[in-house]
């Protein structure tokens, strides 16, 4: 588009980080972008209103109801839910001979030439005595 494209933006008006409203040339009413930080990208929805005011009233309801919906929406995702979690848990129990991994306060897995001859679990209060 060149710059005297009826299309492009006249105003633009940042509510808060990650936040703005702005107005298209053709257009009447102001339009919400909103940033997306479990995504990495922006939503643009329109505000279906005209007056600036109310542009930004709209803006703030629409993030507040979309980061509600995004934390739950967040616990459904694979990567964040709790059987993905004891999912890799358990995939960190089943370590093969000579390996050590430490998870907490607690350490799992094989260590020749000590005490410890198959897959256990220590714990702290086990460790000094």
């Amino acid at each position: 588009m060149t710059d005297d494209s009826p299309n492009k933006m006249t105003s633009i008006r940042h509510i808060r980080k990650g936040l703005a409203i702005y107005k298209m040339g053709r257009s009447p009413y102001w339009l919400i972008r909103l940033r997306d930080p479990y995504e990495g990208n922006y939503i643009t929805r329109s505000s279906k209103e005209t007056s600036r005011v109310e542009a930004a009233d709209a803006a703030n309801e629409y993030a507040e109801s979309f980061f509600r919906k995004a934390n739950g929406d967040l616990a459904l995702k694979k990567t964040s839910s709790f059987e993905h979690c004891a999912n890799l848990m358990l995939a960190s129990q089943r370590v093969g001979p000579r390996r050590t991994i430490a998870i907490g306060s607690f350490c799992i897995g094989r260590r020749t030439g000590s005490s410890v001859t198959s897959a256990t679990t220590i714990s702290p209060r086990s460790r000094h005595g």
